[in-house]
Parts: C-alpha cells; sequence; structure tokens
C-alpha cells in the first residue's frame, strides 16, 4: 500500500490563532503542533481518512485566508506519488502533483491543463525557502519527482522539499493516522514534542 498521509504547515507563531481557525473549519478534529522554526502543522482528520481534493484544498485554503499568512500542504499516497499546495492569505500560489498522468486524486484524466497546473515552479516557491536556497535545489526536487527517481518519491519529495522551506521534517512525513498511532503506542513517540499537540474538536459535530 505504501505511506499516505495529509499535512498543512501554517508560518505563523500563534497556536491560539492556529486553534481557533482549525476549530471553525475542520469538520471533525486536529492536531495542532506547537510553533518549529516558524512553522505551526496541522494533521486533520477529515483530509487524512477521506484523502478527497474537495474536502484537503478548501481546507489548506480557509486556513491561509482565515489566518492571513502562507500554508503549505503536503500529500503523499502509494508510497510513490507528492503533491503539494502554496497558498498565501487565502491564495493559491503554486500546486505540483509529480503524476497526473495516474488519474487519480478526482480527476478523470489529464489533459494538458491539468498537466501544466500541477508541473510546479520553483521560482513561486523560493521565495519561502530558506535564505541560501536557490531555484535548481527546489527544481531538482520536483523533476526527480516527475522523473520517478527511487531515491525522491513520495515521503521522500516531502522530506527534501520540508528542509528548504525550514519545515521540521519529521513533522513534514506524517499525518493524522500515523500520527496518533505514534502519539499512543507504547514506547515513546518518535516525534519528541508529540505530547505538545493540541486536540482540536470541530465546532461543526
Amino acid at each position: 500500500m505504501g505511506e499516505k498521509f495529509v499535512n498543512c504547515h501554517i508560518h505563523s507563531e500563534s497556536v491560539s490563532d492556529v486553534v481557533r481557525v482549525v476549530r471553525e473549519i475542520t469538520k471533525d478534529r486536529a492536531y495542532v503542533s506547537p510553533p518549529k522554526n516558524h512553522w505551526i502543522t496541522v494533521y486533520d482528520r477529515t483530509s487524512d481518512y477521506e484523502y478527497e481534493y474537495d474536502d484537503i484544498y478548501p481546507f489548506a485554503q480557509k486556513l491561509s485566508s482565515h489566518l492571513s499568512t502562507v500554508v503549505c500542504t503536503f500529500l503523499v499516497f502509494s508510497g510513490l506519488n507528492f503533491i503539494y499546495f502554496i497558498h498565501d492569505s487565502g491564495q493559491l500560489v503554486d500546486e505540483f502533483y509529480d503524476d497526473p498522468e495516474a488519474a487519480e486524486f478526482g480527476f478523470d484524466y489529464a489533459d494538458d491543463a491539468i498537466r501544466e497546473r500541477f508541473h510546479g515552479h520553483p521560482e513561486r516557491l523560493l521565495r519561502y525557502c530558506l535564505p541560501g536556497t536557490n531555484v535548481d535545489s527546489i527544481s531538482q526536487i520536483l523533476t526527480s519527482s516527475r522523473n520517478r527517481d527511487i531515491e525522491i518519491i513520495g515521503q521522500e519529495a516531502a522530506y527534501q522539499l520540508a528542509l528548504l522551506l525550514g519545515i521540521d521534517e519529521e513533522r513534514a512525513i506524517s499525518g493524522y493516522a500515523y500520527f496518533e498511532d505514534d502519539l499512543y503506542n507504547e514506547r515513546e513517540p518518535l516525534m519528541e514534542d508529540a505530547k505538545d499537540f493540541i486536540l482540536v474538536q470541530s465546532l461543526l459535530s
């Protein structure tokens, strides 16, 4: 089956603001992390379990719009495929899907418009990366992912891109189900601050 997860990373230091917005927009419940390197991570249960474009995309867009900030959303499925969305104050900046020809994730087929839409634009992503990052380093990740390079597929692509953005790489390769399983297992969670995440219940339920 391979890895399958969704996560959103909000450029913010205000956990209380993120919790407030997540409580308003999640359909079920979600975990909200403490800030790290100016990013707060959200694992939304509906996004992770239902894994539907019509749930994930609006959730990310609303986070960005309501908080007037940048939200990077990473998706991995089948252990092979990698998708990202970047929103800034609610506006879509860029999106990437390494294999739109696979006709998954809500699209019946891939035409030229779909291929262009999900091609990914390193120069747009660059403005959100750590100082010293260059376009070539971003382009290499996206190209390798599209080319099915075994070293840069699925969660490895998410991991490598997170490093360039300053997002904690362990948070970038997890989702609601993985995080909860890890949090409540018999050993110490792999994520050192896992117990500091806040479980937020929807106001809609």
